[in-house]
């Protein structure tokens, strides 16, 4: 019984999600956003207004990367680059999304 449902050629191996991952956490690190960013969100899904995700560089430096957390209520302060910046409905902390559940090439959102 063969499970893996997609063709071949479109079959991403670990290293690519791996090495697409790092490329778009350090293209995303090194925007300017103008705020602390307390993390960065791999895999983010929304449910309701907050999102569910793998976290990597936290700024409190308590989760460790890849870990999944549930973000308190946020809203979108600005999208650049593909990539999505989000504040928390308290303004204390902000996220940014580097990729999207489901996203398409490399889980990159759609702006």
């Amino acid at each position: 019984m063969k499970f893996n449902m997609l063709p071949e050629e479109k079959q991403v191996s670990f290293s690519q999600a791996d090495y697409c991952l790092k490329t778009r956490l350090i293209a995303a690190q090194e925007i300017s956003w103008g705020v602390i960013v307390d993390g960065y969100l791999s895999n983010a899904a929304l449910v309701g207004d907050m999102y569910a995700a793998s976290i990597y560089f936290d700024h409190s430096r308590l989760i460790r990367d890849g870990e999944t957390v549930i973000t308190p209520p946020v809203e979108v302060v600005r999208k650049y680059r593909g990539f999505t910046l989000l504040r928390s409905c308290c303004g204390r902390d902000h996220y940014v999304i580097v990729s999207v559940y489901g996203g398409g090439s490399c889980g990159k959102p759609e702006d």
